[in-house]
């Protein structure tokens, strides 16, 4: 039918999930002809996220990649590893290494009245500048502290598609990520806002008709939401 038809000829898919007590986005971007999907943060939805690949004939995730290591960001890192399809590996800035380990502390800082198991490591901890390629997908990994020591931002680039830049916390739709954390005991010292100035400022050479998909909240062109922080950065 003609329905299939054109479903056959979209290659790429890209749907996102909300999660957890703190509102996280989950963002799935799919590659209908590898028949694989790569993963943005595990703050839970896993369920959801099975259904959808299964829907759309995804058989395999190929990468899970965390923009950084707030338990909110992470919560569900061992129902993804149990239940996602595939052979993948999971990404995370090296300098967010400690407070990932440190899980069940944040839980407790945050006063969330429960702990989850120990999350086995990440597979690979990134340093930033990295480039990995999956068919017709490349990601770069921005290495923009700020919000966290090892927040990455990952520019995504897809054959004959408009840039993706996955910003986690770094810079929402209309404003920039956290940096006071003097309640949250386990990320004191952690975040510094000039620094999340920096990193926000060094967006700006990236192409600005681009979509941001951010941590929290509505997605929207990069040149918008920077005019929407503009006046953080003087």
């Amino acid at each position: 039918s003609l329905l299939t038809l054109r479903f056959t000829m979209q290659q790429f898919l890209l749907t996102g999930f909300v999660a957890n007590l703190f509102s996280t986005n989950t963002f799935i971007l799919a590659d209908t002809v590898r028949k694989s999907a790569i993963v943005f943060d595990a703050p839970g939805a896993v369920d959801r996220i099975v259904d959808y690949l299964k829907q759309n004939g995804i058989e395999r995730v190929e990468a899970v990649f965390l923009t950084h290591g707030h338990v909110d960001h992470i919560i569900a890192m061992n129902e993804y590893r149990k239940q996602l399809p595939g052979e993948w590996k999971a990404y995370l800035g090296e300098p967010d290494l400690h407070i990932w380990q440190c899980v069940n502390q944040q839980i407790h800082d945050f006063g969330v009245p429960f702990s989850i198991e120990t999350i086995a490591d990440p597979d690979v901890l990134l340093k930033g500048g990295e480039v990995f390629t999956f068919g017709d997908t490349t990601i770069e990994c921005i290495l923009s502290p700020g919000h966290s020591l090892g927040s990455i931002v990952y520019v995504v680039k897809r054959k004959g598609q408009q840039d993706l830049i996955v910003t986690g916390d770094v810079l929402f739709s209309n404003s920039m990520g956290r940096t006071d954390w003097t309640d949250i005991a386990i990320l004191n010292g952690t975040s510094s806002y000039l620094s999340l100035v920096q990193s926000v400022k060094a967006l700006e050479k990236q192409n600005q008709e681009a979509s941001i998909l951010p941590g929290h909240g509505d997605c929207t062109t990069l040149k918008k939401a920077l005019n929407n922080v503009k006046y953080y950065m003087e």
